[in-house]
This record gives C-alpha cells, structure tokens and sequence, in this order.
C-alpha cells in the first residue's frame, strides 16, 4: 500500500503466496491436486477463493484483496468456455493483469488446456502465452 511501509517478514510471505483462479469441480481435482503439490514443494503457499473468509465486504472485495496480496496469481481459464461459459475466471484474470499494469509487483500466469484456444476466446491476450496442460496432471 502507498505510504505504508510492509515489515520484511510481511513482503517474505506475499512473495510466497499464489492466487489460484481455478474451476472447483470433480473433473479439475487431479489438477488441483497436481498444481497444489508442486507449488507446496517449492515452497510456494496457494491461496484459493474458499479459504478466504467472509467479513461482510463481498466477495469481489475478497478477490481483489487476495489478489493483491499475492506476488503471482494463476488463472487456468480451460473450463471458462463452453456450452454455459463462466465469467467468473476471466474477470478475475482482468483483475490481476490491471494489478500487474498499475504496480509491475504481481505476475500472472495463464493455464489453457489446448493450444490455440485463448486466442478464439480471450483475443485481448495474443502475445501473453499460456501454459498447455491438455489437462493432463503432468504436464
């Protein structure tokens, strides 16, 4: 925050942090599980949506809030289209990439699950490439 100055240990344990914008579904948990592993063996600590606890700000507020007190955040938009397409994770990837713009103090990465498919569903990202899963745990 401007004019707030962060303690050592404070600014330590944001650069550890990681937001995971991810679909909460049966089909996602060999992923989940995956993607949580692997950041845990590096030391990383993931930050999901449903650990964030409710204090009567709303949950948009809550996004934001644990968006930004992330160094990184990662947004696997594979499950966003479809049939009935969700905006939740896109929105959420436009709240980081504004972060990243206003601060240069949090990356993002992006999670597809084909080649090619950001490019037809979220065209205002060509040149930000994704990372390719094909929904595969070890890819």
């Amino acid at each position: 925050m401007p004019g707030k100055k962060r303690s050592k240990k404070g600014g330590q344990l944001r650069n550890r942090r990681v937001f995971l914008n991810i679909p909460y579904s049966a089909s996602y948990e060999r992923l989940f599980v995956a993607m949580t592993t692997a950041l845990v063996t590096v030391n990383a600590e993931p930050v999901l949506t449903f650990d964030i606890s409710e204090v009567g700000e709303g949950r948009l507020h809550r996004i934001l809030r644990a968006i930004n007190q992330c160094r990184v955040s990662i947004h696997d938009l594979s499950y966003a289209s479809g049939r009935s397409a969700r905006f939740n994770m896109p929105f959420e990837l436009g709240l980081a990439y504004a972060l990243h713009q206003k601060r240069k103090a949090h990356d993002f990465r992006i999670m597809e699950s084909r080649e090619y498919r950001l490019q037809m569903t979220l065209s205002d990202l060509n040149g930000i490439e994704p990372f390719v899963h094909n929904r595969r745990p070890k890819k």
